[in-house]
Protein backbone atom coordinates (compact mmCIF):
# COMPACT_ATOMS: atom_id res chain seq x y z
CA UNK A 1 0.00 0.00 0.00
CA UNK A 2 2.78 2.25 0.85
CA UNK A 3 4.36 1.46 -2.42
CA UNK A 4 1.31 2.51 -4.32
CA UNK A 5 1.17 5.31 -2.86
CA UNK A 6 4.31 6.43 -3.49
CA UNK A 7 4.08 5.01 -6.94
CA UNK A 8 1.03 8.18 -7.30
CA UNK A 9 2.98 10.77 -5.68
CA UNK A 10 5.75 10.32 -7.61
CA UNK A 11 3.39 9.69 -10.77
CA UNK A 12 1.44 13.38 -9.61
CA UNK A 13 4.22 15.41 -9.80
CA UNK A 14 5.69 14.23 -12.80
CA UNK A 15 2.33 15.24 -14.18
CA UNK A 16 2.19 18.56 -12.81
CA UNK A 17 6.13 19.50 -13.90
CA UNK A 18 5.29 18.10 -17.75
CA UNK A 19 2.19 20.09 -18.14
CA UNK A 20 3.80 23.33 -16.74
CA UNK A 21 6.60 22.07 -19.54
CA UNK A 22 4.14 22.26 -22.03
CA UNK A 23 2.56 25.18 -21.43
CA UNK A 24 5.47 27.13 -21.26
CA UNK A 25 6.52 25.35 -24.90
CA UNK A 26 2.92 25.58 -26.06
CA UNK A 27 2.43 25.92 -29.91
CA UNK A 28 -0.67 28.48 -31.11
CA UNK A 29 -2.15 25.72 -33.84
CA UNK A 30 -3.92 28.26 -35.38
CA UNK A 31 -0.93 29.66 -36.81
CA UNK A 32 0.30 26.32 -38.62
CA UNK A 33 -0.81 25.25 -41.81
CA UNK A 34 -2.91 22.23 -42.64
CA UNK A 35 0.81 20.10 -43.59
CA UNK A 36 2.80 21.57 -40.85
CA UNK A 37 -0.55 19.71 -38.32
CA UNK A 38 -0.46 16.84 -40.02
CA UNK A 39 3.66 16.50 -39.66
CA UNK A 40 3.25 17.78 -35.90
CA UNK A 41 0.42 14.63 -35.62
CA UNK A 42 2.38 12.22 -37.23
CA UNK A 43 5.71 13.13 -35.01
CA UNK A 44 3.74 13.24 -31.81
CA UNK A 45 2.61 9.38 -32.75
CA UNK A 46 5.83 8.61 -33.54
CA UNK A 47 7.10 10.10 -30.29
CA UNK A 48 4.34 7.87 -28.54
CA UNK A 49 4.97 4.93 -30.00
CA UNK A 50 8.97 5.07 -29.05
CA UNK A 51 7.52 6.28 -25.49
CA UNK A 52 5.15 3.03 -25.73
CA UNK A 53 8.62 0.42 -26.86
CA UNK A 54 10.76 2.06 -24.61
CA UNK A 55 8.21 1.16 -21.34
CA UNK A 56 8.13 -2.08 -22.54
CA UNK A 57 11.96 -2.60 -22.84
CA UNK A 58 12.39 -0.75 -19.06
CA UNK A 59 9.43 -3.46 -17.98
CA UNK A 60 11.29 -6.16 -19.63
CA UNK A 61 14.39 -5.09 -17.39
CA UNK A 62 12.80 -4.84 -14.51
CA UNK A 63 11.53 -7.96 -14.48
CA UNK A 64 14.68 -10.05 -15.71
CA UNK A 65 16.37 -7.57 -12.77
CA UNK A 66 13.83 -8.78 -10.33
CA UNK A 67 14.58 -12.45 -11.77
CA UNK A 68 18.07 -12.25 -11.40
CA UNK A 69 17.86 -11.07 -7.16
CA UNK A 70 15.54 -13.61 -7.05
CA UNK A 71 17.74 -16.35 -7.83
CA UNK A 72 20.58 -15.08 -6.20
CA UNK A 73 18.53 -14.69 -3.35
CA UNK A 74 17.86 -18.59 -3.55
CA UNK A 75 22.10 -19.03 -4.29
CA UNK A 76 22.80 -16.94 -1.41
CA UNK A 77 20.31 -18.67 1.15
CA UNK A 78 21.31 -22.42 0.21
CA UNK A 79 24.96 -22.25 0.13
CA UNK A 80 26.99 -24.70 1.81
CA UNK A 81 28.18 -22.36 4.03
CA UNK A 82 27.25 -19.49 6.00
CA UNK A 83 27.16 -16.19 4.39
CA UNK A 84 26.78 -12.71 6.59
CA UNK A 85 28.07 -9.24 6.14
CA UNK A 86 28.49 -7.03 9.52
CA UNK A 87 29.65 -3.45 10.21
CA UNK A 88 32.43 -1.77 12.13
CA UNK A 89 30.62 -2.23 15.15
CA UNK A 90 29.96 -6.08 14.81
CA UNK A 91 26.55 -5.80 13.95
CA UNK A 92 25.18 -8.32 11.06
CA UNK A 93 23.61 -6.68 8.17
CA UNK A 94 22.43 -9.61 6.44
CA UNK A 95 22.91 -13.04 6.76
CA UNK A 96 22.25 -16.17 4.60
CA UNK A 97 19.70 -18.72 5.30
CA UNK A 98 22.37 -21.13 6.25
CA UNK A 99 23.66 -19.22 8.95
CA UNK A 100 20.67 -18.38 10.42
CA UNK A 101 19.99 -22.39 10.57
CA UNK A 102 23.69 -23.14 11.74
CA UNK A 103 23.19 -20.67 14.51
CA UNK A 104 19.80 -21.88 14.90
CA UNK A 105 18.03 -18.75 14.91
CA UNK A 106 15.03 -17.34 13.03
CA UNK A 107 16.99 -15.24 9.55
CA UNK A 108 15.29 -12.01 9.92
CA UNK A 109 16.48 -11.91 13.62
CA UNK A 110 20.06 -12.09 12.78
CA UNK A 111 19.73 -8.50 11.43
CA UNK A 112 21.46 -5.70 14.05
CA UNK A 113 22.41 -8.58 16.10
CA UNK A 114 25.56 -8.12 17.68
CA UNK A 115 27.71 -11.29 16.06
CA UNK A 116 30.04 -11.42 18.93
CA UNK A 117 27.16 -12.83 21.14
CA UNK A 118 27.46 -15.87 19.04
CA UNK A 119 31.31 -16.42 20.00
CA UNK A 120 31.91 -18.13 22.87
CA UNK A 121 33.63 -16.99 25.95
CA UNK A 122 36.49 -18.35 25.78
CA UNK A 123 37.26 -17.55 22.07
CA UNK A 124 35.79 -13.77 22.56
CA UNK A 125 39.49 -12.22 22.55
CA UNK A 126 40.40 -14.43 19.40
CA UNK A 127 37.21 -12.98 17.59
CA UNK A 128 38.04 -9.53 19.23
CA UNK A 129 42.41 -9.61 17.04
CA UNK A 130 40.31 -11.50 14.50
CA UNK A 131 38.42 -8.28 13.55
CA UNK A 132 40.95 -6.08 14.57
CA UNK A 133 43.27 -7.24 12.11
CA UNK A 134 40.59 -6.95 9.18
CA UNK A 135 40.04 -3.56 9.47
CA UNK A 136 44.18 -3.12 10.40
CA UNK A 137 45.53 -5.16 7.40
CA UNK A 138 42.39 -4.76 5.03
CA UNK A 139 42.89 -8.35 3.43
CA UNK A 140 41.32 -11.36 3.98
CA UNK A 141 41.94 -12.95 7.35
CA UNK A 142 40.74 -16.23 8.14
CA UNK A 143 40.38 -17.89 11.95
CA UNK A 144 39.21 -20.86 13.99
CA UNK A 145 37.40 -20.60 16.97
CA UNK A 146 33.98 -22.40 19.00
CA UNK A 147 30.54 -20.53 18.30
CA UNK A 148 27.72 -20.75 20.25
CA UNK A 149 23.76 -21.72 19.27
CA UNK A 150 20.95 -19.92 20.35
CA UNK A 151 20.74 -23.13 22.62
CA UNK A 152 24.04 -23.00 24.06
CA UNK A 153 25.20 -25.85 22.35
CA UNK A 154 28.97 -25.51 20.47
CA UNK A 155 30.61 -25.61 17.06
CA UNK A 156 34.20 -24.86 15.30
CA UNK A 157 34.27 -22.68 12.83
CA UNK A 158 36.26 -21.74 10.27
CA UNK A 159 36.08 -18.13 9.61
CA UNK A 160 36.95 -16.11 6.32
CA UNK A 161 36.55 -12.42 5.91
CA UNK A 162 37.20 -9.34 3.51
CA UNK A 163 36.41 -5.68 3.93
CA UNK A 164 34.12 -4.41 1.16
CA UNK A 165 33.90 -0.90 0.60
CA UNK A 166 30.66 0.73 1.54
CA UNK A 167 27.82 2.77 -1.37
CA UNK A 168 28.93 5.86 0.45
CA UNK A 169 32.45 5.17 -0.30
CA UNK A 170 33.42 5.54 3.56
CA UNK A 171 31.76 3.23 5.09
CA UNK A 172 33.67 -0.59 5.52
CA UNK A 173 31.94 -3.55 5.79
CA UNK A 174 32.90 -7.29 6.27
CA UNK A 175 31.75 -9.70 4.29
CA UNK A 176 32.13 -12.92 6.29
CA UNK A 177 31.95 -16.92 5.48
CA UNK A 178 31.36 -18.97 8.24
CA UNK A 179 32.24 -23.13 7.86
CA UNK A 180 31.37 -26.00 10.32
CA UNK A 181 34.56 -27.37 11.03
CA UNK A 182 33.22 -29.58 13.93
CA UNK A 183 33.46 -32.98 11.99
CA UNK A 184 37.32 -32.17 10.96
CA UNK A 185 38.04 -30.83 14.31
CA UNK A 186 36.60 -34.11 15.89
CA UNK A 187 38.39 -36.03 13.75
CA UNK A 188 41.69 -34.16 14.31
CA UNK A 189 40.99 -34.75 18.30
CA UNK A 190 41.06 -38.08 17.48
CA UNK A 191 43.81 -39.00 15.77
CA UNK A 192 45.74 -36.72 18.20
CA UNK A 193 44.21 -39.09 20.82
CA UNK A 194 45.79 -41.37 19.18
CA UNK A 195 48.52 -40.51 18.33
CA UNK A 196 49.36 -40.22 22.18
CA UNK A 197 48.35 -43.46 22.87
CA UNK A 198 50.44 -44.74 19.90
CA UNK A 199 53.63 -43.21 21.43
CA UNK A 200 52.70 -44.68 25.03
CA UNK A 201 52.63 -47.98 23.54
CA UNK A 202 55.77 -47.50 21.90
CA UNK A 203 57.53 -46.13 25.01
CA UNK A 204 56.33 -49.20 27.37
CA UNK A 205 56.88 -51.87 25.33
CA UNK A 206 59.75 -54.00 26.63
CA UNK A 207 60.93 -54.71 23.68
CA UNK A 208 63.56 -52.32 21.19
CA UNK A 209 61.91 -50.44 18.93
CA UNK A 210 63.78 -48.70 16.17
CA UNK A 211 62.29 -46.50 13.59
CA UNK A 212 64.45 -45.30 10.26
CA UNK A 213 64.04 -43.07 7.77
CA UNK A 214 64.49 -44.55 4.16
CA UNK A 215 68.40 -42.70 4.45
CA UNK A 216 68.73 -45.39 7.28
CA UNK A 217 68.76 -42.12 10.11
CA UNK A 218 66.85 -42.86 13.41
CA UNK A 219 63.65 -41.07 13.42
CA UNK A 220 62.41 -43.27 16.85
CA UNK A 221 64.18 -44.40 19.87
CA UNK A 222 61.62 -46.19 22.46
CA UNK A 223 62.97 -46.24 26.10
CA UNK A 224 63.87 -49.62 25.69
CA UNK A 225 66.47 -49.06 23.01
CA UNK A 226 67.33 -46.23 25.41
CA UNK A 227 68.06 -48.45 28.61
CA UNK A 228 69.80 -51.11 26.53
CA UNK A 229 72.15 -49.08 24.09
CA UNK A 230 72.46 -46.37 27.22
CA UNK A 231 71.79 -43.69 24.47
CA UNK A 232 69.04 -41.02 24.98
CA UNK A 233 66.41 -40.76 22.20
CA UNK A 234 67.40 -36.93 21.97
CA UNK A 235 70.98 -37.93 21.23
CA UNK A 236 70.31 -40.31 18.59
CA UNK A 237 67.53 -38.73 16.47
CA UNK A 238 68.39 -37.69 13.05
CA UNK A 239 71.80 -39.41 13.05
CA UNK A 240 72.58 -42.37 10.63
CA UNK A 241 72.28 -45.53 12.51
CA UNK A 242 75.49 -46.57 11.13
CA UNK A 243 76.91 -43.89 13.69
CA UNK A 244 75.32 -45.29 16.89
CA UNK A 245 78.73 -46.69 18.82
CA UNK A 246 76.90 -50.07 18.34
CA UNK A 247 78.11 -53.09 16.06
CA UNK A 248 74.85 -54.15 14.10
CA UNK A 249 74.00 -57.01 12.09
CA UNK A 250 74.20 -54.97 9.14
CA UNK A 251 72.84 -57.55 7.00
CA UNK A 252 70.46 -58.48 8.67
CA UNK A 253 69.27 -54.99 8.91
CA UNK A 254 69.61 -54.61 5.47
CA UNK A 255 67.05 -57.44 4.39
CA UNK A 256 64.50 -56.42 6.68
CA UNK A 257 64.04 -52.83 5.88
CA UNK A 258 64.34 -53.97 1.89
CA UNK A 259 61.68 -56.13 3.19
CA UNK A 260 59.15 -53.36 4.66
CA UNK A 261 60.25 -51.44 1.51
CA UNK A 262 58.55 -54.04 -0.52
CA UNK A 263 55.85 -55.10 1.81
CA UNK A 264 54.89 -52.14 2.85
CA UNK A 265 54.35 -53.29 6.00
CA UNK A 266 55.84 -53.58 9.54
CA UNK A 267 58.80 -56.05 9.33
CA UNK A 268 59.90 -57.44 12.93
CA UNK A 269 63.55 -58.86 13.56
CA UNK A 270 62.95 -62.08 16.08
CA UNK A 271 66.96 -63.06 16.82
CA UNK A 272 69.08 -59.93 16.18
CA UNK A 273 72.54 -59.43 16.98
CA UNK A 274 74.32 -56.27 18.05
CA UNK A 275 77.26 -55.58 20.53
CA UNK A 276 78.30 -52.27 22.30
CA UNK A 277 81.15 -50.49 21.30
Amino acid sequence: MKKENQKHKTKSHLYKKTVKKIKSETIDINKLSEAEVRKLALELQVYQIELDMQNDELRSTQKYIEKSQQKYKKLYDSAPVGYCTFDHNGLIVDANLTLATMLGIEQNILKNQALSQFITKKCQDIFYLYCKNIYKNKTNQICDLKMRRKNGTTFYAHLECAISQGSDGNSRKCKLIITDITKSKNLEEMLLYSNEKLELLFSSIPSIIIELTIDYNVSRWNSFAEKNFEIAQSDIIGKPFRECNIEWDWDTILNATLLCKETKNATWIDDFKYKKN
